[in-house]
């Protein structure tokens, strides 16, 4: 039996529900419903709904309350009739189990929320419920005058009856000794109520404590909506028991209801869940959940919700939020229909075919999710039959009644449902729903239906036949080179014409003549010799100023030649042009002027020319030349463009042509260039011309209204030629021509065609489609935030639901990952303006004004034709109002600022910083199986190996034991030697990032030549090429993207995956996040996205890559997989998931990833392994120092370099270089600082001091990206320029920035290759230089400027600088006891004491103690400790053995002897001997000593264990070794003299118990040995007694020592170390040789200093030989450590 957390109910049940419920079972869940009508006669057409559950696997329950007993969950959908399911005696709450949710789907108004939620805060507030009593509805009563929205009152006991409907929806609360009514003015916000009811008794929630008389009892009246009009029985519930608390919940359905819970039982959570399927993408037909609730009810639904649902969408802290995202859809469904309308009407009116109309619209910027659902209902007839008009007019007037209560104007929907609600009152006989067209069909004359069943052919089929026998065309001009112009004439450049463009604004000249075009300096310049003209300005003025004005372009066009007109100008002017450009003459310079005529020819008198032209110039809109007799023969091709800037550059659009078949034949391959989709509409310019006019003279034919007169001296003003309209075709007229028209002995003959541009009129209807869906978005989304809904996740909704104007995707791959590069097949409005207007950016791409004159020619149009256009004509308002409020030339999303500025909305929605563990905690459990041993696998039988572009050397953050080649550009040999290693990856190291985007394409370009190159050298080698980029977003994209795919060929798909997670960087929900410390910062709002080469703003990667690609491939055309869907699905559900995009690739599948460092590594199956250290690499014990280099500018690395300077200061040398002086000052000034900067670096490497050397840090950037990355290389060069000066070899080098890191191991340090050994810390990679190098043993360290915290850089550098000891005295001591020797201690009391004993461990190579003891402190306090600690760090021993390298290297190859790098060091540590008072050992605690003695000797016993003690716990803390004495020497030392009678040997077993007391790490014994010279007789040594103290010391862990070592003879001190003897103080007899050299007669002083140390040293070796420390014993040790550690 299944548990009760694994257990769902549903009441009701719907198709959703069955398909909600399937997904639950299959989740490994068990299901359980009620089916309210089961049991009812009229709902026996539920029952089949139960067998299918039942199917599925769920269990019939006989109640509600049984339901809910058992139910971690339910789900309530209760039917129009039934609303007693959470309500009567077996409801669900009566029953529901504590910590269970209740799930509400919502259908209900919204304006339910609003009025109970005011009147119940209000009433709540003030008194508190301690009983109440609920009664069910007397009746409903759905009658056909019911009102559009049902109503709830709040009645007094004794009242039980209905009470008459009101028109107004309302609430009123009636107390027991009086009625109120009370006016409810609906909020913007619904809030949850439970919490403001919980019962007094209940620990948590508002405590209410003034209650109410029990008689109190609520009264629901409903009304429901219901199509049909039958009436459902009246139900009658009993009343509930007066225990139940005032609780309330809501629940949404077709009706709202009050529900109540009892006292003990636990508060029921509950969110409301609009249910529906996705229209688009991958989301088509797959169930979307919106729900909302709190926090805590979210959080117990969560796990079902996502169960349910494919998306899940949550609005957390409003309950309602479903019904306000449905309202915002409805709205746009509601304009989008009467747009789809008028657009069909105004095209077939236009003579378009209505099916070609609907199949070019649907493909074009017109598009709509409604346009391409609904229009072929509309035009196959049978609309009634999918679509209830009637309920969704209902909805629309509840949207109106919303945006009214909230004084927000909705004035396209307002007209959209006045023509619905028309439509909705025109009904048939039948009583079925009338389609929506017969309406306006009837105020035209016209038959839509009539209009589709005329012959249909292909448009775009046709297009293909024209374009298979066009004419070659060699010379192009192009006249227009704007924003779509520009694009548009380049790519044809890039198509291998020769264009000669012009334009008046002659910067874009420049830019064109740089892109390989030809310019004029006019338009006729550009139309001279041309096979083809192009004409794409902005309007008709402009094009008959450049057709025809001063040196317009026609007088210079050759004969034949074809104009293709691409502006959006209205029908009567290409009517009027194609007739000039067909009777357009040759130019003949001796003639004046004249008058073009079909049939005769008259020159213009000179007299009378002022009088002529400026008349036929405005009534006809001709113009004049000069011409011969002979005809041109011009071609005009009418063609309107769609698809934007973005594709008007990539040879996209969507072009509809027209013209005659001689016309389109030449200029068909040029349009083909251009277009992706090209249709071609038979008929020519002229096609579709309305039908022949009544009330025309009798000379009008179908073709052309030709005037013949003579005229002859009649005045000017007499001649009244002009248009006329109709409510049917425009006209011309005259009126008494004959009559008032004389001769003047001048011929006049004039032809006028009258035709309507086909082409233009389907330009037009794409324009009134995309102008309406532009300001429908707009109003949609700023009523959204009016509701306060959040507009970002209001737009994702939206876009996968029927309100979408998006992008369709023809999907080019069925394998997608995390965001995938698709083909668009049309560009729609609200998937592309809406992200501008919630970024708040309105760069303009397709301004305001080319909107108001769109739909200006739109509502012109709809003027002279007679035809209402109500949605476009409003829609054109708005777009005037942006304009004339300033916004004109802002992008057409602004037109969002019309309703912003009205109705006081913020439609901006920038991303919030969010929590990072509340994001990361609340997101899907990972995957559970580990795909890497399937990856693993995988790589195995794979052949192919996985080349990695990087663009700086960063992008190793995440991989081990793989090379990088540094330079591929020498020869294709090393790529050869590479494929023939058959690795599975390596990373060539391009730095492209440095470079500009020319130079960088061009590099990516021949990279991928010569991997081509040497990949068919090699036998069998195939590969797969990654281009790893900036984890932020920053770097050459879509530039190398572009490059790769032009010598690589086409790919299924691109891989956007900047994933990062040792970086912080995380994509969730399409939106790109940095992590900093404890927050998630969108990506644009970050320091990186404000480089000066590379910033970008959007932060979503949908945004992005629109941004990236200048709009060449929109945000909607981008397919992403969500966090949630990987996490959930796994490789099976994800196929593209890493694993399986292995799988794909090896089915022949082709993908070019751009991705971040994270993707490598898993896609080869990588594990991680941990940081490497020193000790790693073997250079643990070196004592020099490191080389930092930094030089990045990004903020966050100005915040970890102050941060390093404050941790590191005592012991970093800072070395800053000025970028101006490197970039903008004179090459004397550089090559200065150049200079003194490597020179200050050798001073302080040789010092051995950590190095820092680091540009400046304020930013310098130029006026272009280009100049930017110009002052970056000079920068960079520097940088290289001084490490390639340094002659000292660094302990390791640190490169910050990866321009910075790329440089400096390529040029300066003369890396070839290297090979990534792991990470210096997580995303830190850390580098071994090959063996061409300047440093080949060096550790490199590749520090990305974008990389970890503030600390993270000190992090490294104390991880990696040499430390203070090399060895502290508790390792010298373990390591001489694991090599069975001991170790000298020497007692110091100057200078050149401290010089003897460093010189004999550094000859002797054996590990020394520099020992003071308190005497000698006294006399030279600190200074003398500092003098031994400085002598310690600098010991170095002779030459060591090249071969321990880790490379590897050969000896002598290249090393010398008398560099520091060729020496090893030998251990020395400091030692305070003999400290007897507390006051001596706090003292030394401070003075940097490596280990103390607590000498308590001459206390009793317990003294000297307490003292021992407490200075142990001190020592230990600071990580000192800590010796003390037990027992006492005999013996004189530092004029300190012990009695023989006070001497004292160690007791065993007080031994014992002192160090187990103590916990002291070595114990100076007393076993006969003396303080002094011993006896004549020769020491006498109790070595049975050692032997026992050995024994106890094996046993404790602990050193033993032995003070008095000077004079013991050979023999004994080697039993000695035989019985664990591992330190020897030795004093007198280095003392005495120091005071044998003083008395030897000496000239200067110098000479007895040098005399005294070489005579102490001479005692210091021997003694280290005889105690067996010399010859790098200790070396071999760590070395045998170290290779068991690698």
């Amino acid at each position: 039996m299944a548990t009760s957390s694994s257990v769902v109910g549903f009441v009701g049940l719907d198709e959703l529900s069955l398909e909600m419920a399937s997904s639950l079972v299959q989740s490994g869940l068990r299901v359980q419903a009620f089916e309210v009508l089961s049991d009812m006669n009229w709902g026996k057409e539920n029952a089949p709904l139960m067998n299918e559950f039942l199917k599925l696997g769920g269990a019939k329950c006989a109640s509600p309350e049984e339901v809910g007993r058992d139910a971690a969950a339910t789900i309530h959908f209760t039917s129009p009739v039934d609303p007693t399911t959470v309500f009567s005696r077996g409801a669900t709450l009566k029953g529901h189990k504590k910590d269970s949710v209740i799930i509400l789907r919502s259908t209900t108004p919204l304006a339910y929320f609003q009025k109970l939620e005011k009147h119940l805060t209000a009433e709540s507030l003030s008194s508190a419920y301690s009983s109440a009593r609920i009664a069910s509805p007397e009746s409903l009563h759905p009658c056909a005058h019911a009102p559009s929205l049902p109503h709830l009152r709040s009645l007094a006991a004794p009242h039980t009856v209905a009470e008459p409907h009101s028109p107004t929806p309302h609430i009123r609360s009636l107390a027991a000794s009086h009625t109120a009514a009370e006016p409810c003015t609906p909020t913007p916000h619904i809030r949850s109520l439970a919490p403001m009811l919980r019962h007094p008794s209940h620990n948590r929630g508002v405590a209410l404590t003034n209650p109410l008389p029990r008689s109190l009892s609520l009264k629901l009246d409903l009304t429901s909506h219901l199509s049909s009009c039958r009436s459902p029985p009246r139900l009658t519930s009993p009343l509930l028991s007066s225990s139940l608390c005032s609780t309330l919940l809501f629940l949404h359905s077709h009706t709202t209801l009050l529900l109540a819970m009892p006292e003990d039982s636990e508060m029921a959570l509950f969110v409301d869940a609009h249910v529906s399927k996705g229209t688009s993408g991958s989301l088509q037909g797959k169930i979307m959940i919106i729900s909302s609730g709190s926090s805590e009810a979210i959080a117990k639904a969560r796990p079902f919700l996502s169960a349910m649902s494919e998306k899940l969408y949550i609005f957390e802290g409003e309950v309602g939020a479903g019904r306000k995202v449905k309202m915002v859809n409805e709205l746009l469904e509601g304009i989008h229909l009467v747009a789809s309308m008028e657009a069909i009407l105004l095209g077939t009116q236009s003579g378009i075919h209505p099916w070609i109309l609907y199949d070019i619209i649907s493909n074009a910027a017109g598009s709509s999710w409604v346009f391409q659902n609904h229009a072929p209902k509309i035009l196959s007839g049978d609309y009634g039959k999918y679509f209830d008009l009637t309920v969704f007019v209902q909805n629309l007037r509840a949207v109106l009644d919303v945006a009214k209560s909230l004084t927000f104007p909705l004035p396209l929907l307002a007209v959209a449902h006045q023509q619905l609600l028309y439509g909705c009152s025109r009904t048939c006989e039948d009583n079925s729903q009338t389609a929506l067209f017969k309406v306006s069909e009837t105020v035209l004359g016209m038959r839509i239906s009539d209009a589709c069943s005329a012959e249909k052919y292909v448009p775009e089929k046709l297009a293909e036949d024209i374009v298979a026998s066009s004419n070659s065309v060699k010379r192009v001009g192009f006249i227009g080179l704007g924003a779509m112009g520009f694009g548009m004439a380049t790519h044809l450049l890039k198509s291998n014409y020769v264009v000669l463009g012009y334009d008046v604004y002659k910067p874009t000249l420049s830019r064109f003549e740089s892109a390989g075009g030809l310019v004029g300096d006019s338009p006729a310049d550009v139309s001279k010799d041309v096979d083809v003209l192009i004409v794409m300005v902005a309007n008709e003025a402009q094009a008959e100023s450049v057709l025809y004005g001063n040196h317009g372009a026609v007088s210079a066009l050759p004969a034949g030649s074809s104009v293709i007109l691409s502006s959006t100008v209205s029908p009567e002017f290409v009517s009027q042009l194609e007739g000039r450009l067909q009777e357009t003459r040759e130019c003949a310079p001796h003639m004046r002027h004249c008058i073009i005529s079909a049939a005769t020819f008259q020159e213009i008198p000179k007299a009378h020319e002022d009088l002529w032209m400026p008349l036929l110039e405005k009534r006809l809109k001709l113009s004049f030349d000069v011409f011969t007799d002979e005809h041109k023969k011009l071609k005009l091709v009418d063609a309107p463009v769609s698809g934007g800037v973005a594709r008007a550059a990539l040879g996209t659009l969507t072009i509809m042509a027209s013209g005659t078949d001689e016309a389109l034949k030449s200029a068909g391959l040029v349009l083909s260039a251009l277009s992706e989709k090209l249709y071609v509409i038979k008929g020519g310019c002229g096609a579709g011309r309305p039908r022949p006019l009544k009330r025309c003279w009798p000379c009008v034919s179908e073709t052309s209204l030709e005037v013949s007169a003579l005229c002859v001296g009649t005045p000017l003003q007499r001649c009244r030629l002009y248009a006329s309209e109709t409510s049917e075709r425009h006209f011309f007229t005259c009126r008494t021509w004959r009559d008032h028209i004389r001769p003047w002995g001048v011929g006049v003959r004039v032809r006028v065609r009258v035709r309507v541009r086909v082409m233009g009129s389907m330009k037009m209807v794409n324009q009134l489609l995309a102008g309406v869906h532009i300001a429908s978005a707009a109003e949609a989304i700023a009523f959204g935030a009016r509701l306060g809904l959040n507009t970002r996740m209001l737009f994702e909704v939206i876009m996968n639901s029927g309100g979408a104007s998006c992008f369709l995707l023809k999907w080019s791959t069925d394998y997608l990952n995390l965001v995938l590069k698709v083909v668009p097949e049309c560009c729609m409005m609200f998937g592309n303006r809406v992200p501008h207007m919630l970024d708040g950016d309105y760069t303009p791409y397709s301004a305001v004004n080319i909107f108001v004159k769109d739909l200006g020619i739109v509502s012109h149009e709809c003027s002279s034709r007679k035809i209402p256009l109500h949605i476009s004509t409003i829609a054109h308002q708005q777009f005037i109002s942006g304009s004339a409020a300033g916004w004109g030339r802002l992008d057409d999303a602004a037109v969002v600022k019309v309703y912003e500025t009205l109705a006081g909305v913020t439609v901006e929605d920038k991303l919030p910083v969010l929590n990072k563990v509340d994001v990361l905690g609340s997101l899907p459990l990972e995957w559970s199986a580990d795909p890497i041993e399937e990856i693993q696998q995988l790589d195995q039988k794979a052949s192919q190996t996985l080349v990695v572009l990087d663009d700086d050397p960063t992008g190793t953050q995440t991989v081990h034991d793989i090379e990088v080649l540094t330079e591929w550009r020498v020869n294709v040999e090393s790529l050869v030697e590479q494929f023939s290693k058959r690795p599975k990856c390596f990373f060539i190291l391009t730095n492209s990032r440095a470079l500009s985007s020319e130079k960088a394409i061009e590099l990516t370009k021949d990279i991928c030549r010569n991997l081509d190159i040497a990949a068919k050298s090699v036998q069998n080698a195939s590969y797969t090429v990654v281009l790893r980029g900036d984890s932020t977003l920053r770097g050459h994209f879509p530039e190398a993207t572009d490059a790769a795919v032009s010598v690589l060929g086409e790919m299924d798909a691109w891989i956007i995956c900047p994933f990062f997670l040792q970086g912080g960087r995380y994509t969730i929900g399409d939106v790109h996040y940095v992590a900093d410390s404890d927050r998630l910062v969108p990506a644009g709002e970050t320091e990186f996205a404000k480089d000066a080469s590379f910033g970008y703003r959007s932060s979503n990667l949908r945004e992005w890559v629109e941004e990236k690609t200048k709009g060449r491939v929109p945000s909607a055309s981008v397919a992403s997989i969500s966090i949630q869907l990987l996490r959930k699905g796994g490789p099976d559900a994800v196929c593209e998931h890493l694993s399986k995009l292995q799988k794909a690739e090896m089915k022949g599948k082709r993908f070019l990833c751009r991705t971040a460092a994270s993707f490598v590594s898993a896609r080869i199956g990588i594990k991680p392994k941990a940081p490497i250290t020193p000790k790693d690499m073997g250079i643990n014990r070196e004592r020099n120092a490191g080389l930092i280099v930094v030089g990045s500018y990004v903020p966050k690395t100005t915040k970890q370099v102050r941060e390093l300077k404050t941790q590191c200061g005592d012991k970093l040398r800072s070395i800053e270089i000025s970028v101006e002086k490197l970039s903008l000052r004179s090459l004397e000034e550089r090559e200065e600082e150049i200079k003194h900067a490597a020179q200050m670096a050798d001073i302080f490497l040789r010092a051995c001091k950590d190095t820092l050397i680091m540009t400046s840090r304020e930013l310098i950037t130029g006026s272009s990206p280009s100049q930017s990355l110009d002052i970056n290389f000079k920068v960079s060069s520097a940088l290289v320029e001084i490490v390639r000066r340094i002659t000292t070899r660094p302990r390791y080098i640190l490169a910050k920035g990866g321009i910075t890191s790329s440089d400096l191991a390529t040029k300066a340090l003369g890396a070839k290759r290297a090979k990534v050994v792991g990470q210096a810390l997580a995303g830190v990679p850390l580098w071994q230089l090959g063996p061409e190098s300047k440093h080949p043993a060096v550790p490199y360290i590749v520090f990305p400027g974008n990389v970890g915290d503030s600390t993270a850089v000190a992090q490294v550098v104390k991880n990696w600088a040499c430390p203070i000891r090399l060895s502290s005295t508790k390792e010298l001591l373990q390591n001489a006891q694991t090599g069975g020797y001991a170790v000298g201690a020497f007692n110091v009391y100057n200078l050149e004491g401290v010089k003897a004993v460093t010189a004999a461990a550094e000859e002797e190579n054996s590990p020394a103690i520099l020992q003071i003891h308190p005497s000698a402190f006294k006399q030279a306090g600190a200074p003398l400790v500092a003098c031994c600690i400085a002598a310690a760090e600098q010991a170095k021993s002779y030459p060591k053995d090249v071969d321990t390298h880790s490379y590897n290297l050969r000896k002598g190859d290249t090393t010398t002897s008398d560099k520091d790098e060729d020496y090893g060091y030998v251990p020395i540590t400091v030692h305070f001997d003999h400290g007897s008072s507390v006051n001596e050992l706090e003292e030394a605690l401070e003075l940097g000593y490596d280990s103390l003695m607590v000498d308590g000797s001459h206390l009793h016993f317990k003294e000297n264990i307490s003292m021992t003690k407490d200075m142990t716990c001190l020592a230990h803390a600071r990580n000192m070794l800590v010796e003390a004495e037990l027992g006492r020497l005999s013996g004189t030392e530092d004029d300190l003299t012990v009695e023989d009678y006070e001497a004292k040997l160690t007791s065993v077993s007080q031994a014992r118990e002192f160090l187990d007391e103590t916990g002291i790490d070595a114990l100076a014994v007393c076993i006969g040995n003396v303080h002094g010279t011993y006896p004549p007789s020769g020491p006498n040594l109790r070595l049975d007694l050692l032997k026992d103290l050995h024994a106890l010391s094996a046993e404790k862990g602990v050193f033993l020592v032995l003070h008095g070592a000077s004079g013991l003879p050979k023999e004994l001190i080697k039993e000695c170390i035989e019985l664990g003897v591992r330190k020897f103080n030795v004093n007198t007899e280095v003392r005495k040789a120091y005071m044998d050299s003083v008395q030897c007669n000496h000239k200067d002083l110098i000479h007895v200093m040098t005399s005294a140390k070489e005579a102490m040293k001479a005692v210091i070796a021997e003694k280290m030989r005889l105690f067996g420390s010399s010859g790098g014993r200790h070396e071999r040790i760590g070395s045998i450590e170290n290779k068991m550690l690698v």
